[in-house]
């Protein structure tokens, strides 16, 4: 309800630590946004791109091979561009988006279209080196100290570097450690949570309560391609943006459309000197295939330009689902999954050559529901209509559709930037309650998504006005740093107290509340709320058990919450008087059994309900217990994620990691 002028609205900077920036996409031009003038930024246009700086100026060791742009703060593939125009794009007219059924609106624009951005290159693209260039160590720490330093809102980090590892350390990974320089500035910041799969051990980087980690959810809608074979099965293809139907044309396998170099129809004209292997290495599109669609699985991806080159009517690739995903528009490729892919080879195996067709429909905009997603907060982050490359010569590839993590983070970075223009005091604990506390219940469609959810998709509305917030101070986070041996060193080096009494991670004032059993006894959290709504207010509080779905033998099995779980609330009813009042309670989880041969996972939520007659806050938080043998049955290949390795060199073997100096 609260109004503020566009020049406020505007003061909001994020940072995006990326690939650096196109500046002069159509999406960052924003001229009714006023000059900004600042004493501590470097500002090269004053409106929407408020900083560019390069962190990846390589040390050129040997002649490069190839293109190489570290030396340029510019970004040549579009990953930031895409962040960037998705986090704060500005509002952009796109006529031909029309073109695409069921979409109602040929306008976009980013999450947080009044916020400025800086952006701060740390890695490239699009290098064909051979160890001809190093990539300074610290680039990753050096930019978001730097951004610290310039006193920004937000500082958004999604690096495709998900890598897992054994360290028992937060502070060794550059995003906790610039994280933490960070929040003792009253700098928010955001990291992606990596594209390795929805299950509770697949974590990368960001692990720490001071990161707000993201993961997508697809909330929102998909772009969906539907494919006719020609016995009348029909397949939903992903991925893909046709503005009109295909009609029914011949369908190969993907082995159909190429030849050896140096062969025709089948027969050999090269010299017996060359040996079947280097034959297999040479191979060309055959010029026949123009008018047919291509089916393919992933030897397929490589070629893809090389076919519609020579003008196939089409590209069905299978796939997998979760992979991360970037398509441009307007090209015949569709992406299906591994199992219609399954059906489209039998159909090719089982059909003689007239009966083989296929025809692709027109892209159709579907809404989604939501499915599962991961801690600490999820946001759509499928088949986000995204800035690409500048391309002066087709005004289609300005523009591209993006699945991953990244656009998840994207959007929330911009959401964050948002709050802070309402809440300019608020902390990274506080903006971090407010929108795990609001967030909307996700579809929990197995076991592992009750650990992969977090607490739901981001709600931003809701998160504007929260009612309560678990708020933590910089020095509670130094004190639980102090309970964790690993963090000693690190915090010497930031010349941090060492001494002091310690906090337990059951006792940090987090908005949930995670727990493993190993026997039959009492637990306690002891959590403390702050009123930051109405000043004169009453919350009561409600546990919600939930029980959860897995598959056993093929079939899908519901089970209940167990029954010799007990969790409760003490006191149960709190009552506030003014705004700031600060309020404790306890959650006390018991279990009257052993679970030490036990695999449970079980899961509730906290709600605190403000006792109104209508349209009253309520304050989720989950709560989730699992026994100890059930984290043990892990994959064995999976490590405890707790440090994320930031790619360092391109196309060196990794040396012995250094240790950081600040």
């Amino acid at each position: 309800k609260e109004k503020i002028s566009v020049e406020e609205k505007s003061k909001s900077i994020i940072v995006i630590i990326d690939s650096g920036i196109n500046v002069n996409h159509e999406c960052f031009e924003d001229k009714h946004i006023p000059i900004l003038e600042s004493n501590h930024l470097n500002i090269p246009f004053k409106r929407k791109i408020v900083a560019i700086e390069n962190y990846t100026k390589g040390k050129v060791l040997t002649k490069a091979t190839g293109f190489v742009d570290f030396n340029f703060s510019e970004n040549l593939n579009g990953h930031g561009t895409a962040c960037a125009s998705i986090a704060a794009g500005a509002l952009t007219e796109l006529k031909w988006l029309k073109d695409i059924s069921r979409i109602s609106d040929s306008k976009i624009q980013g999450a947080n279209p009044f916020a400025r951005i800086a952006s701060y290159k740390v890695f490239g693209d699009g290098v064909t080196v051979d160890k001809s260039v190093e990539v300074l160590k610290n680039s990753l720490l050096d930019a978001m100290k730097k951004a610290t330093l310039d006193k920004v809102d937000v500082i958004m980090v999604s690096l495709n570097n998900d890598d897992l590892s054994n360290i028992s350390s937060y502070l060794c990974d550059p995003v906790n450690m610039g994280g933490y320089l960070a929040m003792k500035e009253n700098v928010v910041v955001c990291t992606s949570s990596g594209n390795h799969g929805d299950n509770y051990y697949t974590l990368s980087g960001g692990l720490t309560p001071w990161v707000i980690e993201v993961e997508l959810c697809n909330f929102g809608g998909r772009f969906i391609t539907q494919v006719e074979l020609g016995g009348g099965t029909q397949i939903k293809g992903f991925d893909s943006f046709m503005d009109k139907d295909v009609d029914y044309c011949e369908l190969i396998h993907w082995s159909d459309a190429i030849k050896a170099v140096g062969t025709s129809k089948g027969k050999e004209v090269e010299s017996k000197a060359e040996t079947s292997q280097l034959q297999k290495k040479k191979m060309e599109i055959r010029e026949d295939v123009k008018g047919k669609i291509i089916y393919g699985d992933g030897e397929i991806k490589g070629r893809i330009k090389e076919l519609l080159n020579v003008n196939v009517a089409g590209i069905l690739c299978s796939s997998q689902i979760y992979d991360s995903r970037s398509y441009e528009l307007h090209r015949p490729v569709i992406y299906v999954t591994k199992k219609d892919g399954i059906k489209i080879q039998k159909y090719i195996d089982n059909s003689n050559r007239r009966e083989k067709k296929a025809k692709i429909y027109q892209t159709v905009y579907e809404e989604q529901k939501g499915d599962l997603c991961k801690p600490d907060i999820c946001a759509p982050g499928e088949d986000i209509l995204c800035a690409n490359k500048y391309d002066a010569q087709n005004m289609y590839a300005h523009y591209q559709v993006m699945s991953d993590t990244s656009m998840a983070n994207a959007v929330v970075a911009g959401i964050l930037s948002y709050i802070k223009t309402f809440h300019k005091d608020w902390g990274i604990a506080r903006i971090k309650s407010a929108i795990m506390t609001s967030a909307n219940p996700v579809i929990k469609s197995s076991n592992a998504a009750v650990l992969a959810m977090g607490s739901g998709c981001i709600n931003p509305l809701k998160a504007m006005n929260p009612g309560l917030v678990y708020d933590i101070s910089p020095e509670e986070y130094r004190r639980y740093l102090l309970s964790r041996e690993g963090e000693l060193e690190y915090l010497a080096l930031m010349e941090e107290n060492i001494e002091g009494e310690k906090i337990l991670g059951m006792d940090l004032n987090l908005p949930n509340f995670n727990l493993v059993l190993d026997k039959a006894s009492e637990y306690i959290f002891n959590r403390t709320l702050t009123n930051v709504g109405c000043p004169k207010c009453t919350y009561k509080a409600e546990i919600r058990l939930h029980g959860r779905t897995f598959r056993r033998f093929g079939e899908e099995v519901q089970e209940a919450f167990p029954g010799y779980i007990n969790i409760s609330v003490e006191p149960d009813v709190l009552n506030f008087s003014n705004i700031e009042e600060r309020k404790c309670f306890k959650v006390i989880v018991r279990s009257s059994m052993a679970l030490r041969d036990q695999l449970v996972l079980a899961h509730a939520t906290l709600i605190w309900r403000e006792q109104k007659e209508d349209n009253g806050i309520t304050v989720s938080s989950p709560v989730v217990i699992l026994s100890t043998n059930l984290w043990k049955k892990r994959p064995s290949n999976i490590r405890v994620p707790r440090k994320r390795k930031v790619k360092q060199e391109i196309g060196a073997t990794p040396k012995k990691e250094k240790q950081i100096k600040l």
